[in-house]
């Protein structure tokens, strides 16, 4: 192929800067190839080696290295073509690591760095910004970051959003902190009350001045009180703005229907009381707002501290740190001065600023080495931060200074000369790009396109669904309808002779991909999820998920039951009733399904039980790959389920969309791999699993599977880059909407901020609508740098908040109107397009809004002012051929939507069920899997003995008991102490420690019964398995590792909902942690822990144990609390319960808790203390006569019973060994 003069002159200029406006289609990386082949060829350059490129994507420099090395041996350069993959060719932040690694030494960082992945990323920004806020409440106090915490929320969405958001734009940043500029008012509270008083009083004017009916009696009265409340107040010493913008709501707007008279005086007084809200709103948030960048300077640093401990750097460290090393070290800035002779950046509208200065320092003086290659029609990338001004603003000097060179490549080699005409004329009209737009030439050649579209079938189809505004039905049934007709489209184009992988549906937004999914599938086609960012709710990551809760806890039976019901097994109703019901001589009861594919497990099911195939084949495969935990690990486990359950097979018969399911599975088994590698257990590895995939934005692993004849549905992002036969375009008008009460806008380098009150006492009724009031700051033909100049210049903050909302809109409408133009220009032979309008008084005939970015293509193929009639109709827009355009309403009425739609015709659609493959196993022999982790081999906790030594637990429990001195303060059980080794219960006459013989003595009911009564064991205290538990062990840690010269005290009431709000704890249950919090900082207990002189919270243990058998075991736990006294030789454990009933009679509750005393006495008697106390604070109990504080059950061991309380430990141990 021979190159166009536009690729001819950019070939050819080496020696001069050079910014090549490269069109869609346009040939670029063809271009770049061979300006490299021939810089190194004419000698311009001395090798490859001084040859710096860099692309957008890992796989774009992958593509563009093999074109070079193909292209250097073509002109006999294979010496050259030898040392390309060495070479400089690679995306910027590949380049920026190789940088820093080569000046480690000298920057201070490790020269062994590696790159953290995403889920680590998350994590350690987690950690960090945690710890950030606890220290929060030392530096700003308690109820001032309670206060923040009631206004902005606790939860996810809350406080931690705010400050994680403001931590992003610092850390992406290259002045860090001190980027980011808040915009707050600069007046007192004083003035500001006074102003709103006064804006209050002028309202209250005009309503006296309105003729008096019966209707405006209250609104004026209210009206004239709450204006003197204002003025009062402003005279207040310390007045709160709390109380005057809550005086504030009783301000009653001026009715729009007051007369001519009074109607332009009533819309400014309105307007200016309205600004007067928005400014005291915006003075009221200005704390918070320094609060939130002081907690986000704070986890910043502790983030990067994190980092550097683990030798770990993300990408915006390579971008920031790479930037400054060129910045403030002159010395290596001098190294790469002259080090590359052609410096070249493909995608430039993709960068920023900073991007930018950095790629100049290495182009040698003036960037004259540079090439910049981009297109700012197709800057799609603004949400990562991409600036296309910083792209314009070069062009243009590039073009008027110097002795630069503009270079444009309009001619595009993809699209059929039909699909480039109606580009044309959707774009070059005024309100889209107008003069700036660059009209693509076609080019290709038409003899040598390999399949041509068939004869008569349409280069350009849209259909638009309009209904009718305010019906609440009409949005759910147009999306409907959408997807249906493009489904049809697609059906017609199949029938003329098109496959189904030569299309493609490009969405603006994926929450509706899965209806579009099932429209095509009901229409026979095989369809794949490829692109956006749709994992985390797949189906096959949500049943990895699963999987992991199942692995990491056999007794999780939402968990459990997801795997069974889920595609790796699909067992019937009637194998989850099997599971769910137990036979014990001839009595039938229920169970969990836990319970039961245990037991089926471990071979105790009834003599002559029928189990289906399905459920033979989980009980193996969930049996087996739970006994790979310990030595395999868990990536391998799930890997392990995923083959052998046969669900891979069945993929694999499926096409296309098997294997699109088989790249998301795989995917998540990468992810689990990569989580695995940090040294984390299966029950980590569960958790981190499952916030990766919700806190992440991944695409589908099903971009793996590139063949088969399937229709593809990906966003238009996902798509840039790739090019399709057929386009369909979709959804464009879910437009991303913006709730946080945080305003920015990046403009120079820097984060200008704006935080609004959020609370509801702070939203006075139409305070946000300024649209009367913004005529002050804002003119008619105000552009985006007026705009910019009011948010860095002005000293109105109202104004450069409303500014920053603007900027904002306008960046993304734009944005819209580019990503329209990717879309249409992935086509290569037909696009159809699909929207949506409303019929409103403005626009009856059901265009789409102006904010849609199809709405003009309704004046493309109608006219200035035109809209499409209603049904079919052939519309020109210079083509061979005219586009065919559907209007279909919605009914106003509610009505099925068979009836709006015709039924499809089903002929010809394969409903036939797949067959469900179970492999064939070979014979296995399943370990025994208890409670406590039971594939690691030799470690016990005290619930997985009172659980798998059933017979042993009760006489056990017997002896542990003896060891209560107290509940509430009263004797339980009355008598000796008993001495286990002389009663021969533990050990047979010749040591060898045959427990069994003698443990049975009888059953006790619930003698580990659960705090909340939930039935079963868990892995840990049962207690902490629960939301409510885990939230309160965490609190009550934290109290612990807190506590000042007050002794232990509850954690801040912000900090509680915090927690509680992460746990997805509702409002009683958090009252109920606050009340538990309370009675344990309030009880003797707490007090007692302040005598001790060393006070530890969750103190793990694994106790090694020799057996008889000559066997090693451990015994492992975790205390919540323990006290120590090196000089008197005393410790007092401490474990928290909740839950529990009032009704517990003390010997009940001696014998509840005892094994766990017992266990956790033996392991800290062995330490070498003297006596060792035991006490179970059950703080949702209150004391009898003391309502305020916990009830306690308290044991107390001394030194001589360590031998007695080893017996019965080791005893409880071989039994559960067997």
């Amino acid at each position: 192929m021979g190159l166009m003069p536009g690729q001819r002159e950019c070939v050819d200029t080496l020696d001069r800067p050079v910014a090549v406006a490269a069109g869609a289609g346009s040939g670029k990386t063809f271009t770049l190839t061979k300006r490299i082949a021939h810089a190194v060829e004419s000698g311009f350059v001395g090798g490859i080696d001084e040859v710096l490129a860099i692309t957008f994507t890992t796989k774009a420099a992958g593509e563009l290295k093999a074109r070079i090395k193909n292209e250097l041996r073509a002109i006999g350069r294979i010496d050259q073509a030898l040392l390309v993959d060495d070479a400089w060719i690679s995306t910027i932040h590949g380049m920026c690591a190789r940088l820093l690694r080569a000046h480690a030494v000298e920057l201070g960082i490790d020269p062994c760095f590696s790159m953290a992945d995403e889920p680590s990323v998350a994590r350690l920004k987690g950690e960090a910004l945690e710890g950030a806020l606890r220290r929060a409440e030392d530096r700003f106090g308690s109820e001032a970051v309670g206060a923040l915490h009631d206004e902005y929320g606790a939860a996810d969405g809350g406080v931690a959003a705010l400050a994680s958001e403001l931590m992003g734009m610092a850390l992406a940043s290259e002045g860090g902190v001190s980027s980011l500029v808040a915009r707050t008012p600069r007046l007192s509270v004083h003035q500001a009350i006074a102003y709103l008083g006064e804006c209050a009083a002028s309202v209250a004017e005009v309503w006296v001045q309105l003729p008096e009916t019966d209707k405006r009696i209250a609104p004026k009265l209210a009206t004239l009180e709450a204006a003197e409340r204002l003025e009062k107040l402003s005279c207040a010493p310390d007045p709160s703005l709390i109380e005057a913008l809550s005086i504030a709501r009783d301000v009653v707007r001026v009715p729009g229907n007051c007369g001519a008279k009074f109607k332009d005086r009533a819309q400014r007084v309105d307007a200016d009381f309205a600004y007067a809200v928005q400014t005291a709103r915006l003075l009221h948030a200005a704390g918070s707002l320094s609060m939130l960048i002081a907690i986000a300077e704070d986890a910043s640093a502790s983030f990067q501290r994190a980092k550097a401990e683990l030798g770990v750097l993300d990408n915006d460290d390579l971008l920031v740190m790479a930037h400054r090393a060129l910045v403030e070290r002159p010395e290596i800035a001098a190294r790469y001065e002259d080090r590359f002779k052609l410096v070249m950046i493909d995608e430039f509208q993709d960068t920023d600023q900073m991007q930018v200065d950095m790629i100049k320092r290495l182009a040698g003086p003036g960037a004259r080495r540079l090439c910049t290659v981009g297109d700012w029609q197709q800057s799609i990338y603004r949400f990562r931060g991409a600036d296309v001004s910083v792209y314009r603003d070069h062009l243009e000097k590039v073009g008027t200074e110097g002795e630069g060179k503009v270079i444009e490549l309009a001619d595009n080699f993809r699209s059929h000369a039909d699909v480039l005409a109606f580009v044309d004329r959707v774009f070059e009209q005024p309100q889209v790009f107008g003069g700036r737009f660059m009209s693509l030439k076609p080019g290709r050649d038409e003899s040598r396109v390999g399949r041509a579209l068939p004869a008569g079938m349409p280069r350009v189809a849209v259909d638009l669904f309009s209904t009718q505004a305010r019906v609440t039905h009409g949005t759910d049934v147009a999306a409907r309808l959408r997807a249906r007709r493009i489904a049809e489209r697609f059906a017609a184009y199949r029938e003329a002779g098109c496959a189904a992988s030569d299309m493609v549906l490009l969405l603006g937004r994926m929450p509706k991909a899965s209806m579009y999914a099932d429209e095509l599938r009901a229409l026979g086609f095989n369809c794949v999820v490829a692109g956006g960012s749709v994992f985390s709710s797949s189906l096959e990551a949500l049943e990895v998920a699963s999987l992991l809760d199942a692995l990491a806890d056999e007794h999780d039976t939402q968990a459990l039951y997801q795997v069974l019901t889920g595609t790796m097994f699909e067992v019937s109703t009637a194998d989850l009733l099997y599971l769910g019901t137990a036979c014990d001589e001839g009595e039938v009861r229920p169970r969990g399904i836990d319970r039961g594919l245990s037991d089926l497990v471990r071979g105790v099911e009834p003599e002559g039980a029928v189990v289906s195939e399905r459920l033979e084949n989980a009980r193996y495969v969930l049996g087996a790959a739970r006994s790979m935990l310990g030595a395999h690990g868990v990536a391998q486990a799930v890997r392990f389920a995923f083959v052998e359950s046969g669900l891979a097979s069945r993929l694999q018969q499926r096409g296309g969309e098997g294997l699109a399911s088989a790249g998301n599975m795989y995917k998540a088994i990468r992810i689990v791999e990569g989580l695995e590698a940090s040294g984390a257990g299966a029950a980590e590895v569960a958790g981190l699993y499952r916030a990766t995939i919700e806190g992440s934005r991944l695409s589908p692993g099903a971009l793996s599977a590139r063949v088969g004849d399937f229709v593809r549905i990906m966003t238009v992002h996902a798509s840039k880059g790739l090019e399709f036969p057929i386009v369909a375009i979709s959804e464009m008008d879910e437009r991303r909407r913006f709730s946080s009460p945080l305003r920015w806008v990046r403009l120079g380098g820097r984060m200008y901020l704006s935080l609004l009150a959020k609370d509801d006492r702070l939203a006075v009724p139409y305070a946000a609508d300024l649209a009367a009031a913004s005529c002050d700051f804002f003119d008619a033909d105000d552009d985006e740098d007026g705009l910019a100049r009011l948010v860095m210049e002005g000293d109105d903050a109202v104004a450069a908040c409303e500014a920053m909302v603007r900027l904002n809109d306008v960046g993304e409408t734009e944005e819209a109107k580019r990503l329209l133009y990717v879309g249409i220009t992935r086509a290569k032979e037909a696009v159809i397009l699909s929207m949506r309008g409303a019929r409103t008084k403005e626009r009856p005939e059901g265009s789409p809004g102006a904010g849609d970015p199809m709405s003009a293509v309704v004046p493309a193929l109608a006219g200035p002012g035109g809209f499409f009639d209603q049904g079919e109709t052939m519309l020109s827009y210079r083509g061979s051929q005219p586009a065919v355009v559907v209007h279909q309403s919605v009914p106003e009425k509610e009505v099925a939507l068979d009836e709006i739609f015709p039924p499809r015709d089903e002929d010809g659609v394969d409903t036939a069920e797949d067959a469900f493959i179970v492999p064939v196993h070979k014979p296995f022999k399943l370990p025994s899997y208890g409670t406590f982790e039971p594939v690691r081999s030799g470690f016990f906790s005290y619930s997985s003995l009172a659980h798998d030594a059933a017979d042993g637990a009760p006489g056990a429990v017997d002896v542990a008991a003896r060891y209560a001195v107290s509940v509430d303060g009263r004797k339980p059980v009355e008598g000796d102490l008993i001495d286990a080794a002389d009663q021969g219960l533990f050990a047979s006459a010749d040591g060898q420690g045959k427990a069994r013989e003698r443990f049975g003595l009888s059953w006790s009911e619930g003698f580990l019964e659960s705090e909340d009564d939930r039935a079963g064991f868990s892995v840990s205290d049962s207690d902490k398995a629960t939301d409510l538990g885990s939230a309160f062990h965490l609190l009550a840690q934290y109290a612990v590792d807190t506590r000042g010269a007050d002794g232990i005290t509850p954690p801040a009431p912000g900090l509680v909902r915090a927690r509680a709000d992460r746990f997805g704890l509702d409002r009683a249950e958090t009252a109920r942690i606050e009340a538990a919090l309370g009675r344990w900082a309030r009880s003797d207990v707490a007090r007692e822990v302040e005598a001790f002189d060393r006070v530890r919270s969750e103190v793990p243990f694994a106790c090694p144990l020799d057996l008889a058998d000559g066997s090693r075991a451990i015994l492992e736990g975790a205390i919540d609390l323990l006290a120590e006294d090196a000089a008197s030789g005393r410790a007092l454990i401490v474990d928290y319960k909740t839950g529990g009933r009032p009704d517990e009679a003390p010997d009940a509750l001696s014998r509840k808790h005892a094994l766990q005393a017992l266990c956790y006495a033996f392991v800290v008697l062995g330490q070498g203390y003297s006596e060792v106390e035991a006490v179970f604070v059950r703080v949702e109990q209150p004391r009898e006569g003391a309502p305020d504080t916990p009830q306690c059950v308290r044991y107390r061991f001394t030194r001589d019973d360590a031998e007695d309380l080893g017996v019965v430990v080791r005893g409880l141990i071989e039994q559960a060994s067997v």
